[in-house]
């Protein structure tokens, strides 16, 4: 699989995890479904904080090792430009990452695993924590935003590299 699809798959979950942010209520962020569980606002600074953990791993930057703090987030503006800060940060790096560094190892649990391994991983991790969201979602008598209001955007070509739709489209031009 080439580096530009993984990297498509990204944009794609971070738009999804950006709808969630944007459709939830205000007052609402700080939901949390029980004591052991991370309230909505916690989600998505779990999700971009474990990000900004791996890239500075790889980047040999000063480690970034602790997450985002819930209550220096005073409301949903601020968890939301948080959000794009750190996608805008991401996509920055990612511009600037050479091919050799999607192959470099960093540290985690003990084993080095191949960066692009552990891109991967933040793809299913964001996805695995939008999904917690959807429930909070139910539990506060809401709907999510759809999965598939983007998925099928004949004008949004960068959705089209994904292996399904090219050979659903291949299909259609016999």
């Amino acid at each position: 699989m080439e580096i530009e699809t993984f990297i498509g798959s990204w944009e794609n979950a971070r738009k999804r995890t950006m709808r969630y942010v944007e459709n939830f209520p205000s007052d609402l962020i700080n939901f949390q479904p029980s004591k052991e569980t991370f309230s909505f606002c916690k989600q998505i600074l779990h999700i971009i904080s474990w990000e900004q953990i791996m890239f500075s791993r790889l980047l040999d930057e000063i480690p970034v090792e602790d997450e985002f703090r819930e209550d220096e987030v005073k409301d949903k503006s601020e968890l939301q430009n948080l959000l794009v800060m750190v996608t805008n940060e991401t996509q920055e790096k990612i511009q600037q990452m050479k091919k050799s560094e999607w192959k470099k190892t960093i540290p985690i649990d003990g084993n080095m695993i191949p960066f692009k391994d552990v891109f991967l991983d933040l793809i299913e991790h964001e996805a695995h924590h939008r999904g917690q969201l959807a429930v909070y979602y139910r539990l506060s008598g809401l709907q999510p935003p759809s999965y598939l209001e983007e998925e099928f955007d004949i004008n949004k070509t960068h959705l089209l590299t994904r292996p399904h739709v090219e050979v659903f489209i291949s299909s259609m031009i016999i």
